[in-house]
This record gives structure tokens, sequence and C-alpha cells, in this order.
């Protein structure tokens, strides 16, 4: 088995420093342990980072918090596959570099066996970046 490195000090900042955004028992981590707002790419990688090292841990809080995580980006992706940058009114913009992000941090889950559920929505994200940004 693999050594996670200093996977476990990222694990321990992201489970312990983050701020949390809390929506019906899906989360949102803080871009920083200085703000509370809800920026999906930044709390998608936290997510993707958390449920690769679940395998080398087998902590089952890693893994619940990690798919608590992704359900609230889930629930925030738009109708057309996207994500807004943030959920704030003056963040909500779309791009090609975040929604990339959020693409690579969701195939994450999927390549490790998890959140089947989302398979849909992943690939309507991977369409709306396609009919987008190429």
């Amino acid at each position: 088995m693999k050594s996670a490195g200093n996977g476990v000090a990222n694990k321990d900042f992201i489970l312990n420093d983050l701020n949390r955004n809390e929506d019906h028992g899906a989360i949102c981590f803080s871009y920083t342990p200085l703000d509370q707002l809800a920026v999906h790419n930044a709390n998608l990688l936290g997510a993707s980072l958390l449920i690769r090292l679940y395998k080398y841990t087998g902590d089952e809080n890693i893994k619940n918090t990690a798919h608590q995580s992704l359900a609230y980006s889930m629930k925030h992706q738009r109708e057309d596959g996207s994500w807004y940058y943030a959920e704030t009114e003056m963040q909500k913009w779309i791009d090609s570099f975040h929604t990339g992000f959020n693409l690579q941090s969701i195939l994450y889950f999927l390549e490790e066996g998890f959140t089947g559920e989302y398979r849909k929505a992943f690939d309507k994200g991977v369409e709306f970046y396609s009919d987008h940004f190429f």
C-alpha cells in the first residue's frame, strides 16, 4: 500500500481549519480559514483530496465528509451543466478554468468508484465545457 505522505497534513487542514457552509446535510468548505465563501472549485478540490486519501486511510469520516462536500456543489450545478464560480451575487460567473477544476475533482470520485449517481451530471458538465470553451 502506498503512503499518504503530506496528504495527512492537508486532510487535517481541510477538516479542521476551513469553515463550512451547511445546506441540508451537504457542506461547502471555505476557500480559506478567514472567509465563509462558497466557492465551488475550492470546495471540490478539498473534497477530491479527501476521497483520494480515504483509500489510504480507510477513515470513514474522511469519506463521509468528502461526499457531503461533493453533494453541496452537485446540488448547485446549473441546469445547463455549469457552475457559478461562487454563490454570492457578485461572483456568479462561469469560466473554463474553474469549471475544469470542478470536473477534474468530480472525476476523481468517479475513478475511485464513488458517486455513480452523479455520472449524468458530470457528463452534462463535460458537455457544457466542450460546447462553451472549445
